[in-house]
């Protein structure tokens, strides 16, 4: 089983518009407004042996300017939105070039480095893991019930599983330390020429950030953390 990123990887949709299971909703800063909405053309280059003819960009519809311009304006927040079509060449984007908290988006990285690794024949995924309480990390985690005091046995599978169709943040943490973490994460984005996008630092320790915390152990899976956060 593979899994490879190519060009069209870079063309993926985000609108950061929320930020979804991993983390509760909460107020953002009002900011100035962004830049005015920009489109980018990107025209393909033509071959030595074509006849001179005038050039024609394509364009992307005008619904489709009208709704981000919309979007973007009317969002009471920071917002960035993109849009890209992989086969023209066009971009439109809403304060795009702004880099943000990806979030659960950032699973994807982690989920390709494990099938990366599996290639490679570093890991399988029939490999069995233990999880103890102390790899809990915060907010959402299904996988949270199953650990009890002796721990609970599953494997890189069911982990991937977890995070990629729950958006579990442990079995995302678990996954993310057994291949390398942050650093080999990066590595990885590199090797495949993604570009634009950085990893790091793991679940707990980022979203801690978020609360303008420093992570300490005592809070894996409790509610302290939600707690001190709140204060």
């Amino acid at each position: 089983m593979s899994i490879s990123v190519s060009h069209r990887l870079a063309g993926i949709l985000a609108a950061v518009t929320s930020l979804g299971a991993c983390v509760p909703a909460g107020r953002q800063p009002m900011r100035p407004a962004p830049p005015p909405l920009t489109v980018t053309t990107v025209a393909p280059a033509p071959r030595p042996s074509a006849p001179a003819r005038p050039s024609t960009r394509p364009q992307p519809a005008a619904d489709l300017l009208n709704a981000v311009q919309a979007l973007g304006a009317s969002f009471k927040g920071q917002v960035g939105i993109t849009v890209r079509d992989i086969d023209e060449g066009w971009v439109v984007a809403w304060d795009g070039d702004t880099r943000r908290p990806q979030q659960s988006v950032s699973k994807l990285w982690v989920a390709i480095a494990v099938m990366d690794a599996v290639d490679r024949g570093q890991i399988a995924l029939s490999d069995r893991v233990t999880l103890t309480r102390a790899d809990l990390t915060l907010f959402h985690q299904p996988i949270r019930t199953l650990i009890g005091a002796d721990g609970y046995t599953t494997t890189i599978d069911e982990l991937l599983r977890g995070a990629m169709t729950r958006s579990d943040n442990t079995c995302n943490d678990v996954l993310l330390w057994r291949v390398g973490g942050p650093a080999a994460i990066n590595r990885m984005l590199d090797a495949k020429g993604v570009e634009g996008v950085t990893f790091g630092p793991g679940e707990r320790v980022l979203q801690a950030k978020t609360a303008g915390l420093e992570w300490r152990p005592e809070w894996a899976g409790a509610g302290a953390f939600s707690r001190r956060a709140q204060r």
